[in-house]
């Protein structure tokens, strides 16, 4: 389900595959160690809308559960964080 494994709070548990929260996490310490490393520097990064969602609650503030899943910016979208 879609919007469940989106919702943050529900903290869902897969056999194959990561939940929402342990992705977040993983992605956040991405982020960090981006801040750290690059400091001062330009960084492009390509990804798909789910690191997208992550990007957006990393820079921007954290959405809550149902604006988690309806969160997608557009194909190609450019966006752009100041760390």
């Amino acid at each position: 389900d879609y919007n469940l494994f989106w919702n943050y709070s529900a903290n869902m548990k897969y056999r194959k595959a990561e939940n929402c929260q342990d992705f977040f996490k993983r992605v956040a310490l991405l982020f960090d160690e981006i801040k750290k490393n690059y400091k001062d520097k330009n960084i492009l990064i390509v990804t798909h809308a789910g690191i997208t969602k992550v990007a957006k609650c990393y820079f921007d503030g954290f959405l809550t559960d149902d604006e988690i899943g309806q969160y997608l910016p557009n194909n190609a979208e450019i966006l752009v964080y100041n760390l």
